[in-house]
């Protein structure tokens, strides 16, 4: 996405030309849909300008409506050069000072990143007013002199693509990866989290329910917004937050930060648990619980009348034939007083590599992008060269992520892992994320005939070695290596993905 001069932005005043126009001045992917109310303000905004002696040059060089990509975070007017950032919202419609002060300081946490001074501005049309965010980080009202002051002293304003400028990974805060951050509340909901946590938070209030989901796919927030309400709980009431995996040192150093809150494994469910210490319980990876866990679980809860749970999960993410059969998701749903909300839109996982993982395991997948930059394809002939590529990426920092294997029976990886040192297995990384990540194919993956990704078995009979791909897969949030080891068909058929070819599966 290209800068814009306002002056061309605000030429045309047709409505059915002017999302085709935009599109063309800014070089964006996709069509905007503008209100031309802002485009009525922009004109106000020049106007004041130029009655303030401003130059063409002062009009040049806005990025309109600039969103960072996979958050969704939204600027109407941004301006950047190698001094200083210039922000100037815009609001068409009437609105209290209080949001105005709440959005531009949203703002200030996002655009920090860009380390230079940020000079921030919200215009009111309806009262014709301009407002600054001062160095206190309060509101006041200022003039259009003021805002020609800090266009003016500008210099070297960038004109590149914007998007380049964000970092993603700067912003996603794990509550696991990153605990003292999220300790500190440095991280803001989406929109959609924001509002399913005020609806969760109205029902609790209002004792409506008892029992409540939280679902969605991979990446579309569900851990960040159920340690947020917990955050959000504690405040008042004691939580309990059980993880149906194992705990990782993000587990530990919140239960050493945040008092109210107890962060226990559901192994450690058992008879001596004393629920009714807790006026919350919140179960993360709830569809890896085993059904005797759950069943015993909402037994004891029904028991206790002011106890209220949370459960998320994702029915995707199961890794072995006993979570699949204990279908936790139906029995979550079939609860009484049960009510169920579901994230949409992946903000964790960088939308080029979540199409590759959908057509890596179905070839016949519709998600489709233009080009892969994200994903590095390797082809290893033998377990030595396997192991010289993993250190290779490992020397790159990306993140080794094993299939979990078994204790009795040797496995496919189990040399490789034990020469590489893997960082974690599949099972160590539930709930976590990892900004590049490094997985092996070897030969027990093939493509049926529906061109879907299977794998043979597991030593482990329970572990299904296609969802333990999956579940490492979905941990990436930048970038991803493949290694395929010594499996023509399979490496021909993913060359197929990032080349956008259509190619038969080779057999031999």
């Amino acid at each position: 996405m290209r800068s814009v001069n306002l002056l061309q932005l605000t030429a045309m005043d047709d409505p059915s030309l002017f999302e085709r126009y935009e599109k063309q001045l800014s070089f964006r992917n996709e069509k905007l849909k503008v209100d031309m109310g802002e485009i009525q303000s922009i004109r106000k905004i020049m106007q004041h300008l130029n009655e303030e002696k401003c130059t063409i040059e002062d009009l040049a060089g806005y990025f309109y409506a600039f969103k960072i990509p996979q958050i969704g975070k939204e600027f109407d007017l941004l301006r950047i050069g190698d001094n200083t950032i210039l922000n100037i919202e815009i609001k068409s419609f009437p609105t209290t000072e209080a949001k105005i002060l709440e959005q531009l300081k949203k703002n200030q946490y996002y655009l920090q990143s860009l380390c230079r001074e940020i000079i921030q501005f919200s215009y009111l049309l309806p009262d014709d007013r301009l407002y600054v965010l001062n160095q206190d980080g309060e509101l006041q009202i200022s003039s259009f002199s003021v805002l020609l002051k800090a266009i003016s002293i500008q210099r070297n304003v960038f004109n590149g693509d914007i998007s380049e400028l964000f970092k993603v990974s700067d912003f996603l805060i794990s509550p696991l990866n990153t605990p003292m951050k999220f300790y500190k509340g440095e991280y803001f909901l989406t929109n959609h989290q924001a509002e399913i946590k005020r609806k969760i938070l109205q029902s609790l209030s209002g004792q409506s329910h008892k029992y409540y989901g939280l679902t969605g796919d991979p990446g579309t927030g569900k851990t960040i917004l159920l340690y947020d309400l917990a955050r959000e709980l504690c405040k008042t009431k004691k939580v309990l937050i059980i993880h149906c995996g194992i705990l990782s040192d993000g587990h530990h150093k919140l239960n050493e930060l945040i008092n109210n809150i107890s962060i226990i494994p559901a192994k450690a469910l058992n008879d001596d648990l004393d629920l009714s210490r807790y006026q919350y319980i919140m179960t993360d990876e709830t569809h890896r619980m085993y059904w005797p866990q759950f069943e015993n679980l909402v037994e004891k809860v029904n028991l206790i009348s002011d106890l209220c749970v949370i459960f998320s999960y994702d029915i995707n993410q199961t890794l072995s034939k006993n979570e699949i059969k204990s279908n936790i998701a139906e029995r979550i749903g079939n609860l009484p007083l049960v009510s169920i909300f579901e994230l949409s839109g992946k903000i964790r996982t960088n939308p080029e590599i979540s199409s590759f993982i959908k057509r890596l395991l179905d070839l016949k997948s519709h998600d489709i992008k233009d080009s892969y930059p994200s994903v590095d394809i390797n082809y290893t002939a033998s377990e030595k060269q396997t192991i010289e590529l993993l250190k290779y990426y490992k020397s790159r920092n990306y993140t080794y992520i094993r299939y979990s294997g078994s204790n009795y029976v040797t496995g496919l990886y189990d040399q490789v892992n034990l020469i590489t040192t893997s960082d974690y297995d599949t099972h160590h990384v539930i709930g976590q994320e990892y900004d590049n990540v490094v997985m092996v194919i070897g030969q027990n993956f093939e493509y049926n005939e529906e061109k879907k990704l299977i794998s043979r078995q597991h030593p482990n009979p329970d572990y299904l070695y296609r969802q333990l791909l999956f579940q490492g897969l979905t941990r990436t949030r930048e970038k991803l290596a493949i290694i395929v080891w010594n499996n023509k068909p399979v490496f021909e058929a993913v060359l197929s993905i990032v080349q956008k070819e259509h190619t038969p599966i080779h057999e031999e």
